[in-house]
């Protein structure tokens, strides 16, 4: 699964403007941790457009139709201008969202080319490790351009927004494959895993083992395998880091078949030997 680095959750932000309306000529991009009096936008009206990718939370939005849709991460909320829209995040702290804004001029022009959707308010892109980095890189870019230059970085802005929009038409994810993703998560990080073959896991959840393995990825970014794995190993360190189990009796308890075989795994995913990992933890 898809875990934010623990300094994700803060609010950096950056704006430009361009033209003489502030609201509707801004460009801008960056992280919201929303909270306490913030977790509740109640019939906002935008003159700009927004991308906004949900990274951590959980909430409810209600369009200007009065079409409820449960928010997660992975999905992409489209701000359209002009239009009233409701979004009430969950008040326990875990909201983080990525956002970049853009001049409504901008936004119909790229809907009139047809490369924008502008009656689907909720989109789904999905998660990855690789999105997020670009993400950061941005928010990097943006603040460190001078201000005179800044109107250079426009294509990049661009770019990132048609790629959610590609990421949620070649994904086409919603509600019920994230849910499956979030449980198989839940199972594949138990310290038994290994014992659930994932053709088993993928019956289990009712759901073929090839479409479970693409849709598992795309929401990751790791194939179900590579995460088991990757849920074994940090198992494998909270237990050397206790130093109250041996490297063979670890070895056993995560059901390789020796030690050897262990210490190998541990080195490729950890980049340390168990041993190493020991002494140095």
């Amino acid at each position: 699964m898809f875990e934010l680095p623990d300094d994700a959750f803060r609010n950096d932000t950056i704006y430009h403007q361009f033209g003489m309306d502030y609201e509707s000529d801004i460009f801008g991009c960056g992280f919201l941790n929303k909270k306490g009096k913030d977790c509740r936008e109640n019939n906002n009206i935008y003159r700009h457009y927004g991308a906004v990718l949900v990274l951590s939370g959980k909430a409810m939005q209600v369009d200007d139709k009065g079409r409820q849709t449960d928010l997660y991460p992975g999905c992409l909320i489209q701000r359209i201008p002009e239009k009233n829209q409701t979004l009430e995040i969950v008040s326990d702290g875990s909201w983080l969202e990525f956002f970049i804004c853009i001049s409504k001029s901008l936004f119909y022009a790229l809907v009139t080319m047809g490369l924008l959707n502008e009656e689907q308010s909720v989109l789904y892109p999905g998660l990855s490790h690789t999105l997020f980095d670009q993400c950061t890189d941005f928010l990097h870019l943006m603040k460190n351009t001078h201000p005179g230059r800044v109107t250079m970085l426009l294509p990049e802005a661009l770019k990132i927004i048609l790629m959610f929009h590609d990421l949620h038409k070649e994904h086409g994810t919603n509600s019920t494959d994230w849910e499956i993703v979030q449980k198989s998560c839940k199972i594949l990080s138990e310290q038994n895993s290994y014992q659930y073959p994932m053709h088993e896991l993928s019956n289990d959840l009712g759901i073929g083992y090839e479409k479970f393995r693409k849709l598992f990825k795309q929401q990751t970014g790791l194939s179900p395998g590579n995460y088991a794995m990757q849920k074994r190993m940090d198992h494998a360190k909270k237990y050397l880091a206790e130093k109250n189990k041996s490297i063979k009796e670890i070895a056993f308890d995560l059901g390789f078949s020796d030690s050897y075989a262990f210490s190998k795994q541990f080195k490729i995913t950890v980049g340390l030997s168990p041993s190493d990992f020991r002494r140095n933890y």
